[in-house]
């Protein structure tokens, strides 16, 4: 303790540190260290301590208690500028109440009368919320750039036409928090992670109308003049399922999306399969007819 804050205050004298601001655990070290100031007769700076952060059972957040370091939130998809908007604002509340500022604003109004006197708490979900908020205020082509690093990292093929990335970057921003969230969201459309899942699609595959609703499904994309669908043709596409097989609800619905995703719950199929190509959905619903 005696070399601590000797060094301490040795250290800052000769950096010309005019401002001292840490966490409030630190307010018997800073009585010392006015000590040592008086004893060289060196200037005092600054003092100032702040609450400190806590986890959200209330606790002080520890570095060896979850996760505490800038690059996990950067693996786990958050934004540098929502990371940093969210840490402001556990201390520091904006004079209009605002959550979102940006880095230019708190410049201008950041001053230390509005620090908090009170722990905060990290909320995770607000977190996750901001970081949402800031992801969907980048361009499409900014937010392709930012989440495909993940969808590399997780092995996934897709379309490198950047007009098709910037429309897929479209249908899915809305659907994600973080960064990250984008590998799963885009997992559907790689045809080589495509895979029946026997354990959720069993019931569905043993129902006696689903291959007519396959071969059926099967003959209008075939039939389907142009590569691709869109949200429309894929509805209408649907339709001529439902009247050449009488099937309906989920008799319809679950062997469709076995067909396109593997199982009969998951990603909505209007705003799927218009990223996906014909033959790609052709060669899937193959697979599945492969298992009668």
């Amino acid at each position: 303790m005696p070399v601590y804050n000797f060094c301490c205050v040795v250290d800052d004298h000769l950096m010309k540190v005019s401002h001292v601001l840490r966490a409030e655990e630190h307010l018997p070290n800073t009585l010392r260290q006015m000590m040592i100031y008086e004893a060289m007769n060196w200037p005092l700076p600054q003092f100032g301590h702040l609450s400190l952060v806590l986890e959200e059972d209330r606790q002080k957040m520890s570095k060896r208690k979850g996760a505490a370091s800038c690059n996990y939130f950067k693996e786990q998809g958050y934004l540098p500028e929502a990371l940093k908007n969210f840490i402001l604002l556990l201390g520091w509340s904006h004079p209009e109440g605002k959550e979102i500022c940006t880095e230019a604003e708190v410049i201008q109004l950041f001053s230390t009368d509005r620090l908090h006197s009170s722990g905060a708490v990290f909320d995770g979900v607000k977190l996750k919320w901001m970081n949402g908020v800031y992801l969907r205020a980048l361009s499409n082509e900014k937010l392709w750039a930012a989440i495909e690093p993940f969808l590399l990292a997780a092995g996934l093929t897709l379309p490198t036409d950047a007009a098709w990335q910037a429309r897929s970057v479209e249908v899915f921003k809305t659907s994600m928090e973080t960064l990250l969230d984008a590998v799963e969201l885009y997992r559907p459309i790689d045809d080589s992670k495509f895979a029946v899942h026997q354990s959720e699609s069993a019931e569905t595959l043993a129902w006696e109308s689903t291959p007519a609703v396959l071969k059926a499904w099967r003959a209008s994309l075939q039939a389907h003049p142009t590569s691709t669908l869109t949200e429309v043709e894929f509805l209408k596409i649907q339709d001529e399922t439902k009247a050449l097989t009488a099937a309906k609800g989920k008799f319809l619905f679950m062997p469709i999306r076995v067909a396109v995703i593997g199982k009969p719950h998951g990603s909505e199929l209007k705003t799927l399969v218009p990223l996906m190509s014909r033959e790609s959905l052709i060669r899937r619903v193959d697979q599945v007819l492969l298992g009668y």
